[in-house]
């Protein structure tokens, strides 16, 4: 899973990891039940702490795109039901705003 922070921008890296997450599930570039890097593995990776990449997961937890359970890691939710108005074309859309104002 390629992510990345940009340091110098003014969205913050939580909000940078989310979107970047957002779309890589929303692009299927993460199937549902895939499991993603362990928290303190990816912050170590980034360069960030931990409870950022925390917070990032829980925010999507909390939207129904990640599954998150103790002991057995993070995991693109299996039951991704999209909602009316279609979740992935408004998930990527989103995500990729976020990274061209992250880019700006």
């Amino acid at each position: 899973m390629n992510l990345f922070v940009n340091r110098e921008s003014s969205v913050p890296i939580h909000d940078q990891l989310v979107a970047q997450i957002g779309h890589l599930v929303a692009a299927g570039i993460l199937a549902p039940g895939q499991r993603l890097p362990s928290i303190r593995g990816l912050a170590a990776r980034l360069g960030v702490h931990h409870l950022t990449i925390l917070g990032a997961y829980r925010a999507l937890a909390e939207r129904g795109v990640l599954a998150i359970r103790e002991g057995s890691g993070v995991r693109v939710a299996e039951d991704l039901v999209p909602p009316a108005g279609g979740w992935r074309e408004g998930l990527a859309l989103r995500a990729l705003a976020a990274y061209f104002v992250a880019q700006a």
